[in-house]
Parts: C-alpha cells; structure tokens; sequence
C-alpha cells in the first residue's frame, strides 16, 4: 500500500468513527427531546410531577423547568 493509499485509508476510518458518533450523540439528543415533550404535554394536562418522573425517566428538576 502506498503512503497515498494509507492517508486515504486513515482518512475514511476516521471520518466513519465520527459519523457513527454524530448519530450516537443526534439519536440521545433526541431521545431527549422527545421525553422532554411527552413530559410537558403531561404537565399541561395536569400529570403531577412525580408520576411525569416516573414515566419519562426525567429528573424533577427539569420536568419543573418544562413548567415555567
């Protein structure tokens, strides 16, 4: 293999590895946003906090940032 070939190579592997981890990061980025919406629809149609909790998986502290 050429010293071309081997940047080529080095080149592609690494920009692979970074688009696998900007789906990670996009997929839990919106896995986020997602609970944060199915909590705030819960919280306007009067859910408590703690069952919101329970259900989301979401910390108290942020559902009652979502209700201000």
């Amino acid at each position: 293999m050429t010293w071309e070939q081997e940047k080529e190579a080095l080149a592609e592997t690494y920009f692979e590895k970074g688009k696998a981890e900007g789906k990670a990061e996009g997929k839990a980025e919106g896995l986020v946003r997602g609970k944060n919406e199915v909590a705030l629809a819960m919280l306007k149609k009067g859910f408590d906090v703690s069952v919101v909790k329970e259900l989301t998986g979401l910390d108290e502290g942020d559902i009652r940032k979502l209700s201000n």
